[in-house]
């Protein structure tokens, strides 16, 4: 998976076109709570970027 690990894998198509679905705002409010299921908050918040995305402004 793309937001574990301390070297995670640049997301594939699959993956960005995933995210680019994915509500953006409601990850950054939960990302406090990402750890406890085994996510990478700075690799999940980094990952919009890497599929050419914007994070919002207040993440």
């Amino acid at each position: 998976m793309v937001m574990t690990g301390k070297h995670p894998r640049p997301p594939n198509g699959k993956c960005c076109a995933l995210v680019r679905q994915a509500n953006l705002a409601c990850l950054c409010s939960y990302k406090s709570l990402l750890p406890s299921i085994g996510i990478n908050p700075t690799n999940a918040l980094a990952l919009p970027a890497k599929c050419s995305l914007r994070t919002p402004p207040r993440c």
